[in-house]
């Protein structure tokens, strides 16, 4: 938000969460991160041109500072440079994230694959952007992520590269 915004979205979108501060890979409440995302998205749909679109690139944000901390560099090192593997590592990268909700991932082929969220309170667009920015930090090309709601807190995605 500071790259993208400045100071004023910053102190917008921490006090949206109701903590004084945040500290990153400090695992807060998910009712906080909710209003703190729920906050980003708002000030960013103007620039984005949708709510959606904004959770979506706020996804995409987040996994690439990931990817370059040093859980991140694990977890592209135990993918070996291999698209299909890094997606078959997404569970345990979430478990490692979040303290809520379960993931299962499918392969359903060389250059296809299906993730299930069960119990996971984050927009479908926010996964979207997640995903697509963790195949993207694979080098993958062409990647697609489509997401669906499957019920309250329960979500597909069907993820594609070449």
């Amino acid at each position: 938000m500071r790259a993208l915004e400045g100071e004023e979205a910053v102190r917008q979108c921490v006090e949206a969460g109701g903590e004084p501060r945040f500290v990153e890979f400090f695992n807060y409440p998910v009712e906080a991160w909710l209003k703190v995302s729920e906050a980003a998205a708002r000030v960013l749909e103007r620039r984005c041109g949708s709510w959606a679109e904004a959770q979506r690139q706020l996804g995409r944000r987040a996994t690439a500072d990931l990817l370059k901390s040093a859980a991140g560099k694990a977890l592209l090192l135990l993918s070996k440079g291999e698209t299909r593997r890094l997606l078959a590592n997404m569970p345990s990268a979430y478990r490692a994230a979040v303290n809520f909700g379960e993931r299962t991932v499918t392969l359903e082929g060389p250059a296809r694959g299906r993730v299930l969220m069960r119990r996971d309170f984050m927009p479908c667009a926010w996964h979207e952007g997640v995903l697509l920015a963790a195949l993207e930090g694979m080098k993958a090309r062409a990647v697609r992520v489509s997401g669906s709601r499957l019920e309250v807190l329960d979500s597909e995605y069907l993820v594609t590269w070449e």
